[in-house]
């Protein structure tokens, strides 16, 4: 993939003026954590930007508590970023595979975009995130978490088609997109884990045609008590996945 080409703005006095300006914003009132984050924000946008506020906030997961009726900004960047990640990897595999069908992109899509990916990215990136929070699980939902709230706060502060670039630049240099594409999906593992997250009661019901020519088995997924998808397949395993996969769709889970 093509990589980002930013102007370079180091000898344009007018926006040296700008990003001084939002230097000493940024800083007031003076402390080494202010500095460091905004020349690690300036290494990674590679220009001026003047919304510090908003990188600080997304940076900070559970920075405030909650009050009722108004989630923290981080969580609200949290659901933007989501949106413009999905939007993003969305037109990518638009142009890429011109004569796939929505579910073989649907599917991509979900290999590009999850849990585990958007943790890694923040890892790779290296955002400075503090939190109290050890569970490996947990963690890794805080770094996906935080990783979609700074695209966020990158959408709303420099637009759509910059935060697009950005990520499609990243997630090209931290992956092998051809690979992640061709790679085989775990949805029952996927599943698991959310279940895990949510505290949600999973059960695998199992059935095996051994009539059928092949013989055929039937997974039969229950969350709680209620029903929620069913697979087919010549195998178990292919069975569980193919009901994992369909829950995960039914649930929307990314």
């Amino acid at each position: 993939m093509q990589q980002l080409s930013f102007p370079n703005w180091n000898n344009s006095i007018p926006t040296f003026i700008l990003a001084l300006k939002g230097f000493f914003k940024a800083i007031l009132p003076f402390s080494p954590g202010n500095v460091s984050l905004y020349f690690f924000l300036l290494g990674q946008l590679k220009r001026p930007f003047f919304r510090f506020a908003l990188y600080k906030e997304a940076l900070s997961p559970f920075s405030r508590k909650p009050q009722k009726d108004s989630p923290s900004n981080n969580q609200r960047l949290e659901f933007l970023g989501d949106a413009v990640i999905g939007l993003s990897i969305a037109e990518y595999l638009y142009q890429k595979y011109p004569y796939s069908g929505e579910g073989k992109m649907s599917e991509i899509r979900s290999k590009m975009v999850n849990e585990d990916i958007l943790a890694k990215l923040c890892q790779y990136l290296g955002l400075p995130i503090q939190s109290a929070i050890r569970a490996k699980r947990l963690q890794i939902a805080l770094l996906a978490d935080t990783m979609e709230s700074f695209l966020g706060a990158i959408h709303l502060d420099k637009g759509y088609l910059f935060a697009k670039k950005y990520i499609l630049n990243v997630i090209s240099q931290a992956f092998n997109l051809s690979e992640i594409a061709q790679k085989e999906m775990n949805y029952k593992g996927r599943l698991l884990e959310w279940g895990q997250r949510k505290k949600q009661h999973l059960f695998f019901d199992s059935q095996r045609n051994k009539k059928a020519k092949p013989q055929q088995h039937t997974i039969w997924i229950y969350i709680g008590n209620e029903w929620a998808s069913a697979g087919h397949g010549r195998t178990k395993k292919k069975a569980e996945q193919e009901a994992s996969k369909k829950a995960i769709e039914q649930l929307n889970i990314s």
